[in-house]
């Protein structure tokens, strides 16, 4: 036979971008299998293989001649390119984003300050001017006369407050000043003697401070009290409604006092003493009375809210407050952990990241989220902001240039890369494609130069040397090749026929009929028929020398027919198949063997002899499972599903990190480090009755063996159970009962294995029946011996 032509030439081009060509890569050869010798004039076979890892340009041309001669053929690259799908190459790359910010935050300096408190109100009343004399008398002189006024004042004492605890509790003043026993209702408590004012400090006696508790009432920081108004009564007598509440500082409703302690103004609704009608601030309308805790209103709107803010009233707790503060800022960044991108020539890479992760301004909530961390503040009340956000690629050794930008509108992270290298890729040019090439007349040796153009420049060019032989009898073989180079009827070119001649100088004569069942000078037929397997007169075929059948002559002893019976009765039961007659089973595709079922009892055997395959599919650019497809592991139509690089008719290529076995040797990523050492990923299929499982990094490749998940049904396909079970996206397939009655499994509807179900015909003979046919045949063998004996 002639061997095959294999031209591989490498090449590597450029991609015309604008009116600049970027630089070539360098160009590599692989001779392969060059056909050594040439007939005279014959043409060239086999293929170019042009393999590059940058786009080859459009205006690219393949020629090619015939050295010391005038043979040159050109061929236009543009046909071959245009099926090609570039793909750029990605480049992983990592990036940091750095955060400017400023810290802003106050600090709260401790304002010490002298006070004196005092108490004073009446003491006494008619009753005491009437008999002369009450517990209060040393307070109301020699000659008392009731009621007297009192008042008793406490030492000198020393405290603190910072602007940051609001309407602080300094000192219960009832712990040092007892009124009389008998002193009247009216008692007033006032801070006498302090230096607050000139320490930046305001005081005052209240029955509450900041923060704590009024008569059920939650006060403020700063020492107010917020409440909703309700229960409203009607007043006899017109529109006037009356709500009565704890008592309150009335004067705390009205300017100045409604803003004591209170920062920033009244710009916010109920930031201010006073009683609002939702969120505005009623300057008329109502009358209060704050010793009483009674607020009457001209009229009400109905669905209103009202509201009241007030300081509470005049009582013996000392409160200070002071809103001295300090105004500290300090300038920071800070960066994120490495972020994991990748980006090639015509997919740019793009991020956008959310408020929360990268925010111009914290708080307790998007600091957590952030993905930019800002330093510990050094103070609880703390503002931080971002001034900038910039982002920076990080070194490393991809040596593609990356370009990073950061818009700061919509926090979008960009990359962009010039490089234009591809994956690699390869295009085959079949060398006949030359038609104006053939091989010349005179023996002897040649050298076959292929140079790839553009635009007139050389970017790659190849030598092929090559020889043309004698060829005595013309058929197009060399001596070398031809076992007879005088009979152009003898050459490998040639089909075998079936004449007892060698025509494809293969070493063997008749080869191809030889074969189980129609082997040449074997015995064929049956009765009549027999004889044996000889060549037909054109030689395209065998045939058996034995008689045509025809119809049974009984009783003559011979099996006319030709079905293995002699003189059978006409009409009787046929069957499958006669003995000794054998069929073709299984298949020759890709690597399987077709063998031959026997006939054994008139049926065809379950079993097929000297059949191979088919096998396990495994990447090995061979078609294991002999279902037309090479190579498609685990069902899939792709490389990408099968993980295999001669998926269909691939060609093994160069191993690269992308899951895939792109030298087909039946291992994925082998010699390359592609994983981080205990780093997992999804392996398997997700399909049927599979599950994906993981793989485990070792070593810097991912191992082969996939863990957990749930694998297809080794046993295949199981008939009527409603499932996928060998996972190829099918449920219950070739599930009818011709298939499941020969399958040889025991199927989900089947009392045992192909047996019972649907199937048609039953296999083997249950025990009842076999008795009830036991006992026929024993009632016919009396029947016949009472017959012979005379009694019926």
């Amino acid at each position: 036979m002639r061997k095959s032509c294999s031209i591989v030439l490498v090449l590597a081009a450029a991609l015309v971008l604008a009116s600049a060509r970027p630089a070539l890569s360098a160009t590599t050869i692989d001779a392969g299998n060059v056909q050594a010798a040439y007939a005279p004039g014959t043409p060239f076979s086999g293929y170019l293989k042009v393999v590059f890892d940058t786009a080859i340009p459009a205006d690219s041309q393949l020629k090619a001649s015939i050295r010391d001669s005038t043979s040159a053929q050109s061929l236009s690259m543009q046909p071959y390119l245009s099926g090609v799908s570039y793909q750029y190459k990605q480049y992983a790359f990592t990036y940091n984003i750095t955060a400017q910010g400023v810290s802003n935050w106050y600090e709260y300096p401790e304002k010490a300050f002298w006070y004196r408190l005092s108490a004073e109100g009446t003491c006494g009343n008619q009753d005491c001017d009437s008999t002369g004399s009450c517990d209060c008398a040393d307070l109301c002189g020699p000659s008392p006369s009731y009621p007297c006024y009192w008042s008793v004042t406490s030492t000198d004492m020393q405290s603190s407050v910072n602007a940051g605890e609001g309407l602080k509790f300094i000192f219960d003043a009832a712990e040092d000043i007892t009124p009389p026993f008998s002193a009247n209702s009216d008692t007033r408590w006032l801070q006498v003697i302090n230096t607050a004012i000139q320490y930046g400090v305001q005081t005052t006696m209240r029955m509450a401070c900041g923060s704590s508790d009024y008569m059920g009432q939650a006060t403020q920081p700063n020492g107010w009290v917020k409440r909703t108004l309700q229960g409203f009564e009607d007043i006899p007598g017109g529109r006037k409604k009356k709500v009565t509440i704890e008592p309150f500082d009335e004067s705390s409703l009205t300017a100045p006092n409604n803003q004591k302690f209170v920062e920033g103004g009244c710009s916010q609704p109920y930031s201010c003493g006073g009683i609002y009608a939702g969120t505005t601030r009623l300057t008329s309308g109502f009358t209060a009375n704050g010793t009483t805790g009674e607020i009457i209103f001209d009229s009400i709107v109905q669905g209103t809210t009202y509201i009241i803010v007030y300081l509470p009233p005049n009582g013996n707790f000392l409160c200070a407050y002071t809103s001295s503060k300090d105004s500290k800022s300090q300038s920071w960044s800070s960066a994120s952990l490495p972020q994991q991108a990748s980006v090639s020539y015509n997919t740019p890479f793009s991020k956008s990241y959310s408020e929360s992760q990268l925010p111009y301004v914290f708080n307790d909530s998007n600091r957590i989220t952030a993905l930019v961390k800002p330093p510990e503040c050094l103070a609880g009340e703390c503002q931080q902001t971002v001034s900038s956000y910039s982002v920076a690629k990080n070194p490393d050794s991809t040596g593609a240039t990356i370009q990073v930008s950061f818009n700061t509108q919509s926090r979008t992270v960009s990359a962009t890369t010039s490089s234009q290298e591809i994956t690699q890729k390869y295009i085959k040019v079949d060398v006949s494609s030359f038609t104006k090439l053939k091989a010349p007349s005179n023996a002897g040796g040649y050298t076959l130069d292929v140079v790839l153009l553009s635009s007139g420049s050389e970017i790659a060019s190849q030598e092929i040397p090559f020889t043309v032989c004698e060829d005595k009898d013309g058929d197009g073989y060399c001596k070398a090749d031809d076992c007879n180079d005088t009979n152009k009827n003898l050459n490998p070119g040639m089909k075998e026929l079936c004449n007892g001649i060698d025509e494809d100088c293969d070493g063997q004569i008749d080869e191809d009929f030889h074969q189980a069942g129609r082997n040449l000078g074997t015995t064929c037929g049956v009765g009549a028929c027999a004889g044996k397997w000889v060549c037909k007169p054109d030689g395209t075929d065998v045939t058996c020398s034995g008689q045509a059948a025809r119809d049974e002559i009984c009783s003559n002893k011979i099996d006319d027919d030709c079905d293995g019976v002699e003189d059978e009765d006409p009409g009787c039961t046929s069957v499958e198949c006669e003995k000794d007659e054998t069929r073709p089973c299984g298949n020759n595709a890709g690597e399987c063997k077709e063998g031959y079922r026997i006939c054994i009892s008139g049926n065809w055997s379950e079993d097929c002899f000297d059949s191979t395959g088919p096998f396990e599919e495994t990447c090995n650019n061979k078609d294991d499972d002999c279902d037309g497809i090479e190579d498609d592991l685990y069902d899939g139509a792709s490389a990408e599903e099968t993980a295999c690089g001669c998926y269909g008719t691939g060609e093994p290529g160069a191993e690269a990190c992308d899951s895939i076995d792109n030298d087909c040797n039946g291992q994925i990523d082998d010699g390359i480090k592609c994983c981080a050492a205990g780093q997992t990923r999804e392996c398997g299929i997700k399909k049927g009755i599979c599950t994906k499982g993981t793989q485990l990094c070792l070593n810097g490749q991912w191992e082969r063996k996939c863990t957990g998940g749930i694998k297809p049904n080794p046993a295949g396909e199981i008939c009527y159970n409603g499932l996928d079970d060998n996972c190829n996206g099918q449920i219950d397939e070739k599930c009818v009962p011709s298939f499941t009655c020969h399958n040889g499994k025991q199927d989900t509807n089947e009392e045992g294995m192909d047996c019972g179900g649907p199937c048609p015909e039953s296999c083997g003979l249950p025990y009842n029946w076999m008795l009830f046919a036991g006992g026929v045949i024993l009632l016919i063998l009396a029947v016949a011996l009472l017959e012979m004996r005379g009694s019926i």
